[in-house]
């Protein structure tokens, strides 16, 4: 059987971006992370069911996944100002470090 993989686009800029249709799309279902210029980074699985992110509720703009594979070491997690990873005070954290995580992209 073959997968679809689901881009998703990591925008790290103020600007707003319309709300994503996931409504077809599986639970765990696989999806390619995309830096903000487009360029695939790492491969992870969508967490559909996951509505808060460490008692932050996830806006409709993005969606909550986990890490399975990471493909640019160099690229730092880009919402660690609005949805913060426990522990790090909103600094940045390195995809590398994050597989097997949830996080929001």
């Amino acid at each position: 059987m073959a997968n679809k993989l689901h881009a998703v686009s990591g925008v790290t800029g103020t600007s707003s971006v319309p709300a994503l249709d996931w409504g077809g799309v599986p639970d765990r279902a696989p999806c390619m992370l995309l830096s903000e210029l487009g360029v695939h980074v790492a491969s992870a699985r969508l967490v559909k069911d996951q509505k808060s992110f460490h008692k932050r509720w996830v806006d409709e703009d993005v969606v909550v996944v986990q890490v399975e594979n990471v493909f640019d070491a160099s690229v730092s997690y880009p919402w660690h100002k609005r949805y913060p990873l426990p522990g790090t005070r909103r600094a940045a954290a390195d995809l590398d470090t994050l597989i097997c995580s949830a996080v929001v992209w």
